[in-house]
């Protein structure tokens, strides 16, 4: 609920706003599916909004969004206490909860990188040949690319840790995804994304190149791991220069 470098009632302005605009974007990317979508009849689907989260895309998003309105909610209730400060919304629910609000956000900063970069490198010839009108662009980089951007903002802003070991989890619900792609496949015949297609390619290169999807996650979650490390010092180096600047250095 604490940041290195603005207040805590700066902090949930921040979140209050990302919520407002996640809830909306979430909205609107539903009524697109149930309105104006309606690619996937082919594979028996009477409108795409049944296989909405099939997306890994939506699926993240998802968890982007409920993940800034439980922070948005723990950082009010946080502010309005007495000072100093006391976190007293995680105190008085399960530890359970703490904990599942943890792995979110592992998962929020990790897939976000994920999903900008590969609908941008592989996905998006379709939205671009396709000439779509503005609120089709608007809600597409919304979700390929304005979560990126909240993401950072908000890895930056906040003070959470990342635990290294937390690469298991998040490659857990990775590969959980590719699980339920799998099932719809089966069931449907519906690949919701090509590269995922074991009948493109030989065996052999199918194998390499899931192998080197994942390899390329854990990759990926090192180095958001490593933007937490240059927050953190350089977070702790503006920390001293103000102390230092307010009480004089001990030098």
């Amino acid at each position: 609920m604490t940041s290195w470098f603005i207040s805590p009632n700066g902090l949930a302005i921040y979140r209050g706003l990302m919520t407002v605009y996640f809830w909306i974007v979430s909205i609107g990317r539903i009524l697109q599916y149930v309105l104006y979508n309606n690619s996937l009849g082919i594979y028996g689907y009477s409108n795409d909004v049944e296989c909405y989260l099939c997306y890994f895309t939506n699926l993240s998003y998802v968890g982007q969004t409920l993940y800034f309105t439980a922070a948005f909610i723990h950082n009010v209730i946080y502010c309005r206490t007495p000072e100093p400060h006391d976190p007293i919304s995680f105190k008085q629910q399960p530890n359970f909860f703490n904990w599942l609000f943890w792995v979110l956000y592992h998962t929020i900063v990790h897939y976000h990188f994920i999903v900008v970069f590969v609908y941008w490198a592989l996905l998006s010839g379709s939205l671009i040949d396709s000439n779509p009108p503005a609120y089709i662009w608007w809600l597409a980089i919304s979700v390929h690319g304005g979560d990126f951007l909240a993401m950072m903002i908000e890895l930056f802003l906040n003070r959470q840790i990342m635990k290294k070991s937390f690469v298991i989890l998040t490659c857990l619900g990775l590969l959980l995804f590719m699980l339920e792609s799998f099932v719809v496949f089966e069931s449907s015949g519906l690949w919701v994304y090509s590269f995922l297609d074991w009948k493109n390619g030989s065996p052999s290169t199918v194998a390499i190149r899931y192998v080197l999807f994942l390899v390329s996650f854990v990759v990926v979650y090192f180095i958001v791991y490593g933007l937490h490390l240059l927050r953190d010092w350089i977070g702790k180096k503006l920390h001293k220069k103000r102390t230092d600047e307010k009480y004089g250095s001990n030098i």
